[in-house]
């Protein structure tokens, strides 16, 4: 998701994405430890979708 459109949501919009990414960040990381991820650098990209998500809900 681009900074803008994470710009625009409010803090319970905000707070949703956060947890939708935590969970999607945990089933990559289960995935990886039984060896069935493909895409590593999925991980990466939830990871900063993650930050950004946080520093915007610090902002607000």
């Amino acid at each position: 998701m681009k900074k803008a459109e994470l710009k625009s949501k409010s803090q319970e919009e905000l707070s949703k994405v956060l947890v939708e990414d935590a969970a999607k960040l945990k089933d990559l990381k289960f995935d990886l430890s039984f060896n069935r991820l493909k895409n590593f650098s999925e991980i990466k990209k939830v990871k900063r979708e993650i930050a950004r998500v946080k520093t915007l809900l610090n902002q607000k």
